[in-house]
């Protein structure tokens, strides 16, 4: 970027006017984006894996 014609400390653009600062974003856990909603039957089927047309069951921790 500095070949580009970057200097640090100041904004981006051609005339340096831009925001110096990066942009801070925060995080979401547990979000998928705007406007997402779970389908019911996705709901049903969670914490299954699919497996060349068969079912099994993913738990938590092992027999032993």
């Amino acid at each position: 970027m500095i070949k580009e014609g970057y200097q640090p400390g100041k904004g981006l653009g051609p005339h340096l006017e831009g925001i110096p600062t990066p942009i801070l974003v925060s995080e979401n856990p547990g979000r998928f984006g705007v406007g997402y909603q779970e389908d019911d039957s996705k709901e049903a089927i969670r914490g299954q894996s699919f497996v060349r047309g068969s079912v099994s069951m993913v738990g938590e921790g092992t027999k032993g």
